[in-house]
């Protein structure tokens, strides 16, 4: 699960620096508006439509990989029920024990 939350925060750099970096190559010797700049609002959703449009991926590829952002942002915001106290001497115990941990399960739903 974590190397999800890696391989996510990866891909959507990735993706914002190629769409940056052809912005750059393409518009080098004059001004014209660039498709993400800085401070750009839901600037993912943004580049995904962006690849979208381009026909760079499809609008079926495109929503697979939303729904892996969502999984990944579940995992994200639960990431405390993936950890142990290991201090205790002889045990492992979860540091929410009484909470609801991560289930695989739910998180592809």
């Amino acid at each position: 699960m974590v190397m999800l939350l890696h391989e996510v925060e990866a891909l959507k750099s990735f993706v914002v620096d190629s769409i940056r970096a052809t912005d750059k190559l393409m518009n080098w010797n004059n001004k014209k508006e660039h498709k993400l700049p800085e401070g750009t609002k839901n600037l993912f959703k943004k580049a995904w439509k962006f690849l979208v449009r381009e026909k760079i991926i499809t609008q079926e590829e495109s929503d697979n990989i939303q729904n892996i952002i969502d999984i990944r942002n579940r995992i994200g915001h639960q990431i405390h029920t993936l950890t142990a106290d290991i201090s205790i001497s002889g045990h492992c115990c979860p540091v929410n024990r009484n909470k609801k941990g991560l289930n695989l399960n739910e998180l592809l739903q």
